[in-house]
């Protein structure tokens, strides 16, 4: 986890910015550059590049609320390909707070040292909705981001708290891997996008 990394200007930012947007919304970066951070932080990216090592594109900026009363969802992957072999990784995503994650509004939860396993929660659970023996719960101040290997075995957990709990997935694949159909426009910019990014920026997007 990546403490803190964003102001409480940045943070009411981007709260503004997301009103009235659609939740599940999966390519924020044609909409507001008051977005742009969450793919551009230097830290974030570094993270990227550590875990695919490997040049990598965007398969979407998604703006992920977790309502009171939802979120208990199945632990998965977040790549549909081959699975990982000898350390090479196809898939890396950052959940960026923008809400503090507590234990009561449905932090997300992770099973340390899965994305070494080359199988699937289905593969070893009955039931992948239930826990998993040294599972961890993400929690931290709005503001933080974790940087995951998208072969790591995760999900949401149910929001117990009466407040949404907001926050912004970025996902990333390595550079060439098939894109499932559902997700072949997510990350692809719109003609805002492509004006005011910069060349370098514009790199990181299909």
């Amino acid at each position: 986890m990546l403490p803190s990394l964003l102001s409480k200007n940045q943070i009411q930012e981007i709260k503004e910015g997301l009103k009235g947007i659609t939740p599940g919304e999966p390519n924020l970066q044609n909409i507001s550059s008051c977005f742009d951070v969450c793919f551009l932080h230097p830290k974030v990216l570094s993270g990227i590049v550590h875990i695919i090592n490997y040049p990598f594109i965007s398969v979407g900026i998604q703006f992920r609320p977790n309502p009171p009363g939802r979120g208990t969802s199945k632990l998965h992957v977040a790549y549909g390909g081959v699975p990982p072999y000898d350390g090479t990784y196809y898939a890396c995503n950052v959940i960026w707070m923008i809400d503090e994650f507590t234990m009561q509004n449905g932090p997300t939860r992770a099973v340390p040292t899965s994305h070494r396993w080359g199988r699937i929660p289905e593969e070893m659970m009955s039931d992948p909705r239930k826990s998993f023996p040294g599972e961890v719960y993400w929690v931290g101040p709005a503001g933080s981001a974790v940087v995951f290997n998208g072969h790591l075995w995760h999900s949401t957990t149910r929001n117990q708290s009466e407040r949404n709990r907001i926050a912004i997935v970025t996902a990333w694949h390595r550079h060439g891997t098939k894109t499932a159909p559902r997700a072949s426009q997510w990350g692809v910019l719109n003609e805002y996008a492509k004006n005011r990014l910069s060349p370098s920026a514009k790199y990181l997007f299909p």
